[in-house]
């Protein structure tokens, strides 16, 4: 894993971009945990695999989305629209990428059938375990 990279993204035909760490933050003793589920798209997924990849929250929850590509959206007149796959990203050292079957939580919950909320009891229970 490339120390301080939060993302790499590719468009086609271009260089490789990466996107780093510029500063350290001062509270990186406090623990994190992030809750996601098969919704966890996009910068959610990048800010959660990111944090996973550095060991430096602990996900709680299902699966997720496994959105790794940047799309450009083109509205039409008929109110449909066109979507252009531009880029794909990654983050370096994060196996499986995201893309395969999404991020998976160190801690896999699912929603309790009766509506409780068990993922989120399972994440303060996490809390508590540190």
């Amino acid at each position: 894993m490339k120390d301080g990279v939060v993302i790499e993204q590719q468009y086609r035909g271009e260089e490789v971009e990466t996107f780093d760490i510029k500063k350290p933050g001062s509270l990186l003793d406090i623990p994190i945990i992030i809750l996601v589920n098969h919704s966890t798209a996009s910068a959610a997924e990048i800010v959660a695999g990111s944090l996973q990849a550095h060991n430096r929250a602990l996900l709680v929850g299902e699966p997720t989305f496994g959105k790794d590509t940047i799309q450009l959206v083109f509205d039409l007149d008929d109110d449909s629209s066109l979507h252009v796959t531009a880029a794909k990203w990654w983050i370096p050292g994060l196996y499986p990428p995201v893309g395969e079957n999404g991020l998976q939580p160190e801690i896999a919950i699912s929603p309790g059938e009766d509506g409780s909320d068990l993922i989120l009891e399972g994440a303060i229970q996490s809390l508590i375990d540190q």
